[in-house]
């Protein structure tokens, strides 16, 4: 596997993906398993191709069963696998003695378009700003996720244990500093929901206003290009 290709799945591994072994007579083998829900299918899709770009398959998009664990209903899903051994490298880095787990050699592989993915697959608005519900296990990881966002971004969240997980919490300036900065990397069919996010701050502000507090507002014309975002570091 190239570095480009372990950073491009990197990105989408951040927020999703499930690591098996599968152990055989003669051999093993690394499976990742993606799901998703029927009515979400088109920013499913939108992902299996993103996956496909950088690890080609000729895997597809099956349809499965399942049941919800909140009230045991059978509902249909979508699922993606992809099987090969070639797919060792990235379950050492995210399933080290394994558990799976986000930490900072994960993190510093990727950039802004894993946190865009992040958004797209975690992201809830709320009356109170943004939440990234249950993306980290523990505290450790929750600080990392926070600190890392706040290295590429430049925005400030805090942390909130619920349900065994920690849930990200973003005020309505970070998480439109985050939008405005994500527009250029998100999944066009999740664009809407960032979009959103920048007129739940002021339809008439722009991020650079945070940038420097206490600056006056100064908004931008149309056509200027948006503020420069840190990608991942070279490998």
């Amino acid at each position: 596997m190239t570095p480009d290709q372990a950073r491009g799945l990197s990105s989408v591994l951040v927020s999703s993906g499930s690591f098996y072994l599968l152990r055989r007579p003669t051999a093993s083998y690394i499976e990742i398993v993606w799901s998703g829900s029927q009515a979400q299918a088109a920013y499913f899709h939108e992902k299996v191709a993103e996956i496909k770009k950088f690890f080609p398959t000729s895997a597809q998009v099956t349809h499965a069963r399942c049941r919800s664990s909140v009230d045991q209903a059978e509902r249909s899903a979508l699922r993606f696998k992809v099987t090969s051994d070639r797919l060792r490298p990235l379950y050492n880095l995210f399933v080290p003695r394994g558990a799976r787990r986000i930490s900072s050699s994960c993190l510093e592989l990727c950039g802004a378009r894993a946190i865009a993915w992040l958004f797209s697959d975690h992201g809830r608005r709320t009356p109170r700003g943004f939440e990234l519900r249950g993306v980290a296990r523990n505290a450790e990881e929750a600080l990392l996720l926070a600190q890392w966002m706040q290295t590429i971004l430049g925005i400030q969240c805090r942390a909130r244990l619920r349900s065994r997980r920690f849930t990200l919490l973003l005020d309505p300036d970070n998480a439109a500093k985050a939008a405005e900065q994500l527009l250029d990397y998100c999944p066009a069919t999740r664009r809407h929901l960032f979009l959103q996010l920048l007129n739940d701050r002021d339809p008439v502000c722009d991020a650079s206003d945070l940038l420097l507090p206490g600056a006056p507002r100064q908004p931008r014309t149309a056509g200027a290009p948006r503020p420069a975002v840190a990608e991942a570091a070279p490998l």
